[in-house]
């Protein structure tokens, strides 16, 4: 289909027609979707021809929304749940974007779970906007990075590493502008709990749970780790179950009914 379509579009005769530009725009949608390198360089071509030749025509405006598609500035962010300070703990995906900022908010992970309603996220984007949008707490640390050029459209990766000073539980939100305010840009957040130490699952059963903290740069177990077990459900605030201290060889049990 998409090599009957070229040729159409190749006829110069054709070119005479209106109808040209949405011609141009099926094949703009056609390349796009193909999975090889540069083919949102080449789609973008086709839909400015398109939109060119017959500014005031649909297919003009086909060719439009696909422009828009893939000019627009978009970017993921996600982070390991758990690092140590000092790495590039967070993986930011973009395309169009030459700059991201960064915000990291301390939070206070035992009061947090006491005043959660449900059992549902603990960082969850009610938070995040009452922290960004209503000014509740100020951050911990702010940053930006530069990004390199993204000039065949398509995503890029780019590590970063949070300027962290303290060990802890943060929320990090990103977005494209300084002001974070979310004005043609989208704001993300994630969890981020900065640690130089690594829980273990182990043993699980009815009523009883074992688990080893070890220090994650030697992988020696730690010992005189509190460690502290809470019941969570969807509807119910999460609840305390019990707190004990990591033996010598950084194992602890839980075998109360939980």
């Amino acid at each position: 289909v998409q090599a009957a379509l070229r040729e159409t579009q190749n006829v110069a005769s054709n070119r005479n027609l209106e109808w040209w530009s949405r011609g141009q725009a099926m094949l703009a949608d056609f390349i796009r979707n193909e999975s090889r390198p540069g083919r949102l360089i080449e789609a973008r071509l086709e839909a400015l021809a398109g939109q060119k030749a017959y500014p005031n025509s649909v297919g003009a405006k086909m060719c439009a929304v696909i422009l828009h598609e893939i000019e627009r500035p978009d970017y993921r962010m996600q982070a390991m749940i758990s690092d140590n300070l000092n790495r590039p703990s967070i993986e930011v995906t973009y395309r169009n974007i030459n700059k991201m900022f960064f915000r990291a908010y301390s939070v206070d992970l035992e009061g947090s779970l006491k005043d959660m309603k449900s059992g549902r996220d603990l960082f969850s984007s009610e938070n995040a906007v009452s922290l960004i949008r209503e000014n509740t707490k100020k951050p911990v640390a702010e940053w930006s990075v530069d990004l390199s050029p993204t000039p065949d459209f398509s995503f890029h990766k780019k590590f970063v590493t949070p300027p962290l000073k303290k060990m802890g539980p943060y929320l990090i939100v990103s977005s494209g502008r300084a002001d974070f305010s979310g004005n043609n840009d989208t704001v993300h957040f994630t969890r981020f709990l900065a640690t130089d130490l690594v829980l273990l699952i182990g043993k699980q059963g009815a009523g009883s749970v074992e688990t080893q903290v070890i220090f994650g740069e030697s992988g020696l177990p730690a010992s005189g780790v509190e460690v502290s077990l809470y019941r969570s459900q969807w509807d119910k605030r999460a609840e305390l179950v019990e707190t004990k201290k990591t033996q010598q060889n950084g194992f602890v049990s839980f075998k109360e009914s939980f």
